[in-house]
């Protein structure tokens, strides 16, 4: 199936809010990612999935990973748990529990800040 669009001028083509459905917002999405390319990436897609009802999955396991990984490198680094938790939005008892290294009495314990005594 074809996904070539028609020798119009861009000038001609709809705007993104003129778009059916949610081919609006996905005009939008694009073009933050590549500005100025929105309406076009998006009719290419509703001609190649012409029909077709797509389901976006979700991928938030997908992306729980790679952050889980950059979470473990920024600990062996030296960065602290409470400074990796607010990067990346988590609370700091998950970022332990990421690590692997819940403290005792479930108290955690950064060992790499040095107490006042």
């Amino acid at each position: 199936m074809s996904t070539d669009l028609p020798e119009i001028p861009k000038e001609f083509w709809p705007r993104p809010e003129e778009l059916p459905g949610d081919l609006a917002r996905l005009a939008e999405l694009v073009d933050q990612a590549v500005p100025g390319r929105g309406v076009e990436v998006t009719l290419r897609i509703a001609r190649a999935f012409r029909g077709t009802y797509i389901y976006c999955h979700n991928i938030d396991a997908l992306l729980r990973k790679p952050r889980d990984r950059w979470i473990r490198e920024q600990y062996a680094r030296g960065v602290r748990v409470p400074d990796i938790a607010r990067k990346v939005g988590l609370g700091e008892r998950r970022v332990w529990d990421i690590l692997g290294s819940a403290g005792k009495s479930g108290k955690e314990k950064d060992d790499r800040q040095m107490g006042l005594f």
